[in-house]
C-alpha cells in the first residue's frame, strides 16, 4: 500500500470542515445570557495558522465510553476508510485523537496577523445529527478540549461555555524539513495537564484537506471550517502519556497507551471560520 493515499485519507478526516450563516460581524459586543452571563450573539470570525510543525496522535477507544461524553444526537464512529488503512490493531473501535501545533503566524478574531501561535485539541470521529450533518465533506469530529493560545480568541470561547484553555504546544524533537527520526512534544492546558508525544515519523509528502469539527457550548455548538496544506508522514507505533484528569484517561483507563502519530511540518491553515 502506498503513503500517499493512507496520508490523504486521514488528513481528509483529522482536519475537519464546515460552517454556519452568520448573522453578525466580529466586532459585535457581547450579548447578555438568558442567565445573566456574558456571551456572544450568533457570529462568523476569520480563523488561521500557518508555518506549523503539527503531530496528532490516534488511540484505539471503545466507542461504549465515548459516547457517554458526546453531546446528544452525536455517536461516536471509526469509517471503514480509515480503519483499513491505519495498521491493524484489535483495538480499533473508535479513536481518542491528541493533537498539537506550533505555528509561526496565526489570524486574529478581526482579521489582523498574529505572530506565534500555538494550538492544540482533544477529539474522537462522531456521526453528528442528520441536520448538522455537511455532505460536502467525508468525515466529521467532536472536540472536548482545546488550546488556544490567542487570548482574545480564547476569552469570547469561554464566555460561550466553550473548554478553551492557555497553555503550551511545544516539540522537544522532531525532524527538520523532508528528513524522517523521532518524535516527542507536549501538549499542555492550562499549565497543569499535559500529554507527552513519542514516536518516529517517516518522510512527509505533500497533502491538501478540508475539515468539520464541532465542539460544545453552553448554548449549543460551535463548528470550525478551514482549508489546509502541509508535508506530512504516517509513523510507525509510539505512545503518548495522559493526563490522570482528562478525557483520555477516563475513555482509556491507562495512562500510557499506545498510539499511532501523524505528524509533518509546514502546515497552514486557509480560508478558516469559526462560527456559532
Amino acid at each position: 500500500m502506498s503513503r500517499a493515499p493512507l496520508v490523504f485519507t486521514i488528513l481528509s478526516i483529522v482536519v475537519s470542515a464546515g460552517c454556519l450563516s452568520p448573522t453578525t460581524s466580529p466586532g459585535d459586543a457581547p450579548t447578555e445570557t438568558p442567565d445573566g452571563t456574558s456571551g456572544l450573539g450568533p457570529a462568523e470570525i476569520p480563523w488561521g495558522m500557518s508555518d506549523c510543525r503539527f503531530a496528532i496522535a490516534f488511540v484505539p477507544a471503545p466507542k461504549e465510553k465515548l459516547q457517554v461524553l458526546l453531546p446528544e444526537g452525536f455517536a461516536p464512529t471509526f469509517p471503514p476508510a480509515v480503519a483499513a488503512q491505519l495498521p491493524p490493531d484489535p483495538r480499533w473501535d473508535g479513536v481518542v485523537g491528541i493533537e498539537l501545533f506550533a505555528c509561526a503566524n496565526g489570524i486574529g478574531m478581526d482579521g489582523s496577523a498574529l505572530g506565534e501561535t500555538q494550538y492544540g485539541s482533544i477529539w474522537t470521529f462522531v456521526e453528528p445529527p442528520p441536520a448538522l450533518k455537511d455532505p460536502t465533506v467525508e468525515l466529521h469530529f467532536f472536540k472536548w478540549d482545546m488550546l488556544v493560545s490567542d487570548e482574545d480568541l480564547r476569552t469570547a470561547l469561554q464566555g460561550m461555555g466553550v473548554a478553551a484553555h492557555a497553555g503550551s504546544a511545544v516539540f522537544m524533537d522532531a525532524p527538520a524539513g523532508d528528513g524522517a527520526g523521532p518524535l516527542t512534544g507536549v501538549l499542555t492546558l492550562d499549565d497543569t495537564h499535559e500529554y507527552g508525544f513519542h514516536g518516529v515519523v517517516g518522510k512527509p509528502e505533500d497533502f491538501k484537506a478540508t475539515f468539520v469539527e464541532f465542539s460544545s457550548a453552553t448554548s449549543g455548538l460551535v463548528k470550525y471550517r478551514a482549508a489546509v496544506e502541509a508535508k506530512v508522514a504516517l509513523s510507525g507505533t509510539g505512545y503518548v502519556e495522559l493526563d490522570p484528569d482528562g478525557v483520555p484517561m477516563q475513555v482509556l483507563g491507562t495512562d500510557r497507551p499506545q498510539a499511532y502519530f501523524l505528524s509533518g511540518s509546514g502546515l497552514a491553515f486557509t480560508n478558516a471560520t469559526i462560527s456559532w
